[in-house]
């Protein structure tokens, strides 16, 4: 009926899709059955934060880190860790007893700084009203001969946009160098683990192909192999392998192969065929 149609008959093929998500999808949805029944709860999107926290804090082989530790420099915190205990108090803790106790002095203490806090700010703002010095009052003859005030000097009083920005001068705080120093640090922290994690990413890739060449190394031109056929192209009395003959290799890489019937059309890679210990085919054998 049409031309240009060619119709292939065989089995439904899947589309192609990558590995690493899948795994990782299935992997996620591993997690959530297993918060599932820890929790006994049928509402999965309530576990997602739990298990995303779970799956990024989780050491990577690759890049030898925790996603979390690469992205924010620091290792991820997890139980009381996270509260504002302090480090040294948290490390004598082990019964629930001792964590109350300390929670409950540690209120106390910061109630109590700042209530101190709020009494030497009076105090500061009492002894300035107490040194500033009293204005002296004006006799009668002063007020009669003195000029008045100069316009700048009202307009300084009397201009709202420079008394905010003069309260604004006294009230805004300055960050002090401290905290810049800490933030350099951080930011810096965090570049060299994200540096890191690179690093070991190429050195990953590098042992992955070194392995891939040691399990199959290169094939010569003349070697029998054999090649395994896809299932959704096999029928149910086809042969499962395929022996073939290497008629050529290009880029050093991917390999042209013949047998009894011709040349195959498409290029293999070396982990797509089985070389035989034997030379089961000769190159006058088939049909190149």
């Amino acid at each position: 009926m049409w031309k240009d149609v060619k119709i292939v008959h065989g089995k439904p093929r899947h589309s192609q899709t990558q590995g690493s998500v899948e795994r990782a999808n299935q992997d996620i949805q591993n997690m959530l059955t297993a918060w599932m029944q820890d929790n006994d709860s049928n509402k999965w999107s309530e576990g997602l934060p739990f298990v995303q926290f779970a799956k990024n804090t989780t050491y990577h082989e690759g890049i030898r880190q925790s996603p979390y530790e690469a992205l924010f420099g620091v290792k991820p915190k997890r139980g009381i860790a996270s509260s504002s205990l302090p480090r040294g108090q948290i490390a004598n803790i082990e019964t629930e007893e001792q964590l109350e106790a300390y929670v409950n002095t540690f209120e106390e203490n910061l109630g109590s700084d700042h209530i101190d806090d709020h009494v030497l700010d009076e105090n500061d703002v009492d002894n300035q009203n107490t040194k500033a010095d009293p204005q002296p009052s004006m006799s009668s003859s002063q007020a009669l001969t003195d000029p008045p005030p100069s316009t700048s000097s009202t307009q300084a009083l009397t201009d709202p946009q420079l008394s905010t920005s003069s309260s604004q001068a006294l009230t805004d705080p300055q960050p002090s160098t401290s905290s810049c120093q800490a933030l350099t640090e951080q930011h810096e922290l965090i570049s060299s683990k994200r540096v890191a994690a690179k690093e070991n990413l190429l050195l990953q890739a590098t042992k992955m192909l070194r392995t891939s060449k040691r399990k199959f190394p290169p094939a010569q031109i003349g070697d029998t192999v054999r090649i395994q056929v896809p299932d959704v192209d096999r029928g149910r009395t086809d042969p499962r392998n395929v022996l073939a003959v290497v008629a050529g290799i290009e880029d050093s890489d991917f390999y042209r192969l013949a047998n009894k019937h011709g040349t195959l059309k498409q290029l293999f890679t070396r982990n797509q065929f089985a070389i035989c210990k034997e030379k089961l085919l000769s190159m006058d054998e088939v049909s190149t």
